[in-house]
């Protein structure tokens, strides 16, 4: 039995990787146990551990929504042109676009573990989302944003145009009327009100576009709603 301290340490994942060559553990090594001592402090979002009162869940920085873009031709960040600062995630044609799975996770967002309640106080707690979007080309007809639990159900939609999720995987979807925004329209809601608190857990976000592409930015969970971004925000060029 080795025992080893490390002090400090913090991370929300660990990984055993090899030292080189085709087989791990090197040699004749057998693992018959491995355990990690400490205590568990809960969401390892860097706003949750700052105790901020805004989650910002993607601005710009890339490394944000890598669970999306990676492993995909379609999907990826855009620099210029953004709801907010320099960067915006960019679906590049109509798709449906999850997180890249990972076992024992799913199809989760790292770093997220945020609770939706009614009166958020705890950390990792909040209410109401806000983000932006906006059509890539005249040719787009419907956007859709999905959020929720990354391994079981019910998750929250919103959508506009002629997007939606099959009904199996959302429990509430909330439209919006009129054309897909050929500009950036931010959109705000009281995810606790609106789902009347079925949606608990949110650690996924998964965006779908028809007809063409399209683009997202600003996402942010806020523990009130005065705690959200004041509009207009800065236009990047």
């Amino acid at each position: 039995m080795h025992t080893h301290t490390f002090e400090p340490l913090f991370s929300s994942r660990f990984r055993l990787r090899t030292t080189g060559g085709g087989v791990w553990p090197v040699g004749n090594i057998r693992l018959g146990e491995l355990v990690f001592h400490g205590t568990v402090v809960g969401n390892s979002h860097r706003d949750v551990l700052e105790g901020n009162e805004l989650a910002v869940l993607f601005d710009d920085r890339d490394d944000d929504v890598r669970d999306i873009v990676e492993d995909s031709t379609a999907a990826d960040i855009q620099i210029g042109g953004a709801a907010v600062g320099t960067r915006c995630l960019r679906l590049r044609k109509a798709m449906e676009r999850y997180p890249t799975s990972r076992a024992p996770f799913g199809h989760a967002m790292h770093d997220w573990d945020f609770r939706i309640v009614e009166n958020p106080g705890a950390p990792g707690e909040y209410r109401y989302l806000q983000f932006a979007w906006k059509a890539l080309s005249p040719a787009t007809s419907g956007i859709s944003v999905r959020l929720g639990p990354a391994k079981s159900a019910p998750v929250f939609s919103a959508s506009i145009g002629d997007s939606h999720w099959p009904p199996q995987t959302s429990m509430v979807e909330k439209r919006f009327e009129g054309p897909v925004p050929a500009d950036w329209k931010v959109v705000r809601i009281d995810l606790w009100k609106f789902t009347t608190g079925a949606v608990k857990v949110v650690d996924q976000l998964a965006l779908r576009s028809n007809g063409d592409g399209a683009l997202f930015d600003g996402f942010v969970l806020a523990r009130t709603e005065a705690a959200l971004p004041n509009l207009p925000w800065p236009r990047s060029t």
